[in-house]
C-alpha cells in the first residue's frame, strides 16, 4: 500500500470530489495521504478532509510564501492548529523567489514564524523552496540547531528538483526529500540518479496533486491514484521491486509524520 506524502485538495469539487478521489486512490492502493494547506482556506480543507477519513487522511497546515503580505491571520492559524488531532505537520511553508522575487524579506519573516511554531509543537515541517537555496539552507540550518524533537522527524523538502549539492546539504541537516511526478519526466535523468543515490530512509514520494501529473498521465489533472507511476520510477532508479519501493516510502512517511 502506498502513502502519498503531499496532496492539495483546494481545487476539487467540494465533498463529492474529495470522496471520489479518496476512493480512486484506495482502489489504486494508496490508502494514506497527507493533505497540505498553505493559507486559511486550504488549511481548513486539509483539516476537514482528515476529519472525514481518520487513520487514512492526515492534515498539514501552514502559512506559505504567498501569505507574506500579512494575509495569514495568526489567531485563525493557532485556533485551527489547536482544533484537530489529525494535524501531523506544519506546511507547506518556505521560499519561492521564482514567482515572488519582489518580497524576499517578507517571505523569510513568515517562514521563520512557521518554523518557530513547528519547534514549539515538535511537528515536522513541509518545505517549498524554489530559486532560494542559500536562504532556505540558512533558515533550515537554524531550525535544525534549535530543534528539540525526534531528529528523524524534523521535516522534508517536498517536490525536490534542486541540485545534488543542495540535496546533500539538506540531508546533512536531517531533512528528508520528497519526489513528485517530475521523477517520471523525460528530462529528469539527473533527478532520477539522485533518487537512486540518496539514503533509502530519507526518501518519500508524493503526487503534489492536482499539479505535476506523472507520465503516463500528463495532460490530466493529477490525483493520489497516480502515485503508483512515481513509485515505479523510483523502484527503477533504485533497483527495487515495486512492492519494496512502496514499503520503503510508506515506512518513511509514517516515521516522519509520527503515524
Amino acid at each position: 500500500m502506498y502513502f502519498d506524502s503531499h496532496v492539495h485538495y483546494e481545487c476539487i469539487d467540494g465533498v463529492d470530489g474529495l470522496v471520489a478521489q479518496v476512493k480512486r486512490a484506495r482502489d489504486a492502493g494508496v490508502d494514506r495521504m497527507v493533505v497540505v494547506g498553505g493559507n486559511h482556506d486550504m488549511n481548513k480543507i486539509a483539516v476537514e478532509g482528515a476529519g472525514m477519513y481518520p487513520g487514512r487522511v492526515y492534515a498539514a497546515i501552514g502559512c506559505d510564501r504567498e501569505q507574506s503580505c500579512g494575509n495569514c491571520d495568526p489567531v485563525q492559524f493557532m485556533d485551527l492548529l489547536a482544533s484537530s488531532k489529525d494535524i501531523v505537520a506544519i506546511g507547506e511553508i518556505g521560499l519561492d523567489y521564482h514567482y515572488h522575487p519582489e518580497k524576499p524579506a517578507a517571505q523569510q519573516e513568515i517562514f521563520g514564524k512557521m518554523l518557530d511554531i513547528a519547534r514549539e509543537r515538535c511537528l515536522p515541517v513541509i518545505i517549498h523552496s524554489r530559486d532560494a537555496e542559500a536562504e532556505t539552507l540558512q533558515l533550515l540550518g537554524k531550525h535544525a540547531e534549535a530543534w528539540k524533537g525526534d531528529a528523524t522527524r524534523i521535516g522534508i523538502v517536498h517536490c525536490f528538483t534542486g541540485s545534488k549539492d543542495f540535496a546533500y546539504k539538506i540531508l546533512d541537516l536531517g531533512y528528508d526529500l520528497g519526489f513528485s511526478g517530475i521523477l517520471t519526466f523525460r528530462n529528469a535523468q539527473d533527478l532520477r540518479e539522485l533518487a537512486g543515490d540518496i539514503p533509502a530512509e530519507r526518501i518519500l514520494i508524493e503526487t503534489d496533486a492536482p499539479f505535476l501529473a506523472p507520465v503516463p498521465q500528463r495532460g490530466n489533472t493529477n490525483e493520489p491514484a497516480f502515485l503508483v507511476h512515481i513509485a515505479e520510477k523510483l523502484a527503477e532508479a533504485r533497483g527495487l521491486s515495486l512492492e519494496e519501493a512502496a514499503e520503503l516510502t510508506r515506512r518513511n512517511a509514517e516515521r516522519l509524520f509520527g503515524i
